[in-house]
């Protein structure tokens, strides 16, 4: 078969993603209360889930305020809280059969069945083609982690590690799809891998190739509590990815997206936020004129959880600035681009399109704090024909003007706020 690897961890990752993550979801931002529904997720059989709560008095999978972290992984404030007898939440995925692909879980499990019990399946192209499976079973002291290729038991370490209840934990388990057979794929199993070393570099807990290997493409995960023999705990987060750098390091989603606090003359203060950034190594603000070549202009250590702010020079005319944020184990990704207009163009601050204008035009008005402005269109005898209040936030606002009243003549359009006064420019109706 081609060859592919899937991994999983059973850490913390958050709802974002980098550009190779296929699920990148962090419960902190759901709605406190059933799981399914939300996000993606469902428990309907006949889509990506394993079915619903069934059981007398039962409920379905919900997701909770729980706090759990991983260190140099990051951290969650909500979490999905699983226990026997519930339903089983799954979410789809893109397909994948080629290539590397990754996902990541956050646990934390209070029990565990005697005989090994689930805690995840990852499938391929149906709810009832398990590609592999995360196991668990009670052992002295706490819980020991296995895993599963197909329908085949569970396969454990001969002298396993002892996991211990009630502590927040990581675990990887990759899926290789190998060329040589139709039953040479291999699952292999990582416990609490060191983040800040490669994949080579850290020593699986254990690998196994025996079952028959699956034919489709891996298209999604479940989480099947509607059974007996499940353990009781909960799960923080999931991604599922093409790589193990991206699987395993905190996404967007905890460095707030770039924006800009201020403006005068040339200058720009940008502000940025950093919550749950244990992982991340370093940010930096890049600047370009065209969108495509970028510059670092200020570079920033990770001092902890803060507001961020760059004071930098504007060049005149467009800028594009955007977040450059590097993770402690070298992976790195951009926020979204923010747009700035700087100098001669800034200075200008308002601008009417089309001249000349007919029924409709358009109104650009540059501002540098958010506030609250008049709009008014003046003939040539000083009359105001028109007025009306605009709300204007930081950075280029567009208005639509209905000229379409307004006798064929030469005007006026002035806008006046309190902190840049009155600003005008000419304009003919025709």
């Amino acid at each position: 078969m081609k060859r592919l690897y899937f991994s999983v961890a059973l850490s913390l990752i958050a709802a974002n993603s980098f550009s190779q993550n296929l699920i990148n979801d962090n419960f902190s931002t759901y709605a406190l209360g059933t799981l399914s529904g939300q996000n993606g997720w469902t428990n309907n059989s006949s889509l990506t889930g394993g079915g619903t709560c069934a059981g007398v008095g039962c409920v379905n999978s919900p997701v909770v305020a729980r706090s759990m972290s991983y260190a140099t992984f990051g951290s969650s404030t909500q979490a999905v809280n699983l226990v026997p007898n519930q339903d089983a939440p799954g979410k789809a995925f893109t397909s994948t059969n080629t290539g590397s692909v990754y996902g990541a879980f956050l646990i934390n499990l209070s029990a565990a069945p005697a005989t090994s019990g689930d805690l995840v399946r990852i499938l391929a192209g149906g709810n009832f083609t398990t590609a592999m499976r995360i196991y668990v079973r009670a052992t002295s002291g706490g819980y020991n982690v296995g895993i599963a290729k197909e329908t085949q038991a569970a396969t454990y370490k001969a002298v396993p590690t002892l996991v211990p209840y009630n502590t927040d934990q990581l675990v990887v388990i990759k899926y290789t799809y190998n060329t040589g057979s139709a039953t040479d794929d291999a699952v292999t199993l990582y416990v609490n891998p060191n983040l800040s070393l490669s994949e080579a570099s850290n020593i699986p807990e254990i690998a196994t190739s025996t079952g028959t290997d699956v034919t489709a493409g891996i298209d999604r995960l479940q989480f099947p509590f509607n059974n007996s023999t499940r353990p009781t705990g909960f799960v923080g987060g999931v991604t599922v990815s093409r790589s193990f750098d991206n699987a395993l390091v905190l996404p967007l989603e905890n460095v707030l997206n770039i924006q800009l606090a201020k403006q005068t003359a040339n200058t720009g203060i940008f502000s940025y936020r950093l919550q749950n950034g244990s992982s991340i190594a370093s940010i930096s603000l890049e600047a370009s004129t065209n969108a495509v070549a970028f510059t670092t202009v200020a570079q920033q250590a990770n001092v902890g959880d803060k507001q961020y702010q760059h004071q930098v020079t504007l060049a005149d005319g467009v800028n594009y600035f955007r977040l450059k944020i590097t993770s402690i184990n070298g992976s790195v990704k951009y926020s979204s681009t923010l747009m700035v207009k700087g100098g001669a163009m800034k200075a200008q601050g308002i601008k009417l399109l089309p001249i000349p204008a007919h029924d409709q035009a358009s109104l650009s008005v540059y501002a540098t704090v958010s506030e609250v402005a008049t709009v008014s269109i003046v003939d040539l005898f000083g009359r105001v024909m028109t007025s009306r209040g605009i709300a204007l936030v930081l950075g280029e606002n567009i208005f639509p003007v209905d000229v379409s009243t307004l006798p064929n003549g030469n005007y006026t359009i002035r806008v006046f706020s309190a902190s840049q006064g009155s600003r005008q420019v000419k304009f003919i109706k025709q």
